[in-house]
């Protein structure tokens, strides 16, 4: 069964992997920010042009962003780099 919420993770994952903001996205798909938003909360459908759009956006498949994978590497990647930024954080306090 399709998940919203799931689709919203993995767009907002593959957005992070491509270093844009939600106001980029916005201004490539002619939406407002909050729209970006609502999407990758779950709180609002993607049509299929702007599905294939972000994927095009993205450089993943349509059906990477329709996948769990995507999110679950996203959220490993995010957990290093704070992980690295408290290492960080930790020697410059010494």
């Amino acid at each position: 069964m399709f998940d919203a919420v799931q689709l919203g993770n993995n767009l907002r994952a593959a957005r992070e992997r491509r270093g844009l903001s939600q106001v980029q996205v916005a201004e490539v798909l002619s939406l407002p920010r909050t729209a970006v938003t609502n999407i990758e909360s779950g709180n609002r459908e993607v049509s299929t042009l702007e599905l294939t759009r972000l994927a095009d956006l993205y450089r993943v498949s349509p059906g990477a962003l329709l996948s769990a994978e995507l999110a679950e590497d996203a959220a490993v990647v995010r957990m290093r780099a704070l992980q690295q930024a408290s290492i960080s954080e930790e020697i410059m306090q010494t």
